[in-house]
């Protein structure tokens, strides 16, 4: 039975393993060479994500402060600190939040190869740009540091999927998230509600898209 899956998924999965295999390398390359400190190697790792998930697990409340009164910090994102935290809670290595990431870039290859399909029907388009995506260097560098783009760029991929199946709904929540991640997304969602009404999805659709995005948004703004 897993075999057939396998069969009827190979492009899939060969996709995946390009994206991870390449990143999961060069994690083992860095790691033996300079150690976790390599997977720090942008300041913001350092200054933001890194004491914000510390405090969350600490102290459980989302503040930059290294020491009492922890004032709440409500200007910074709070995803990928709880991300963070999650595995600092589980004591786990900063090698397991790197591989963790790569598993997502591994998954985002396969989304873009179905967007491609989707958009273009084309599986020689949707190929092309998932094995661009996989292999291009900065790409690999950057997803293997403690930073939200990658996170962003996952959840990005992920509503966009869903977007161009046009389940508005769960697109909402995934960009809801994506935003979460990095807010520059506030400002990316009008052009999507303006590509919705071009493809004649309806005023209700707009208006639950947009209530559902600012739904999940709210407790943080």
């Amino acid at each position: 039975m897993i075999l057939d899956w396998l069969k009827i998924h190979k492009t899939e999965v060969l996709l995946f393993l390009l994206a991870f295999g390449l990143r999961f390398l060069y994690a083992v390359f860095v790691q033996l060479k300079f150690g976790s400190q390599g997977f720090l190697a942008y300041s913001d790792a350092f200054s933001f994500y890194l004491p914000l998930a510390k405090n969350l697990v600490e102290n459980h409340i989302f503040s930059m402060s290294s020491a009492p009164p922890y004032v709440p910090d409500a200007y910074r994102t709070p995803l990928y600190p709880l991300f963070l935290a999650s595995f600092l809670w589980f004591k786990l290595p900063i090698f397991s939040i790197v591989f963790t990431q790569n598993i997502l870039a591994g998954a985002m290859a396969v989304l873009i190869y179905k967007i491609g399909l989707t958009i273009f029907g084309s599986q020689k388009i949707g190929l092309g740009a998932a094995i661009l995506a996989s292999i291009e260097p900065m790409s690999v560098y950057w997803n293997n540091l403690l930073m939200s783009d990658y996170l962003f760029a996952f959840l990005f991929i992920l509503s966009f999927y869903h977007f161009a199946l046009k389940r508005y709904y769960l697109f909402a929540l995934f960009f809801a998230l994506a935003t979460l991640t990095r807010s520059i997304g506030i400002y990316i969602l009008p052009l999507f509600l303006i590509a919705m009404l071009w493809k004649g999805a309806g005023w209700k659709k707009i208006i639950l898209t947009i209530i559902i995005f600012f739904a999940a948004l709210f407790p943080w703004m």
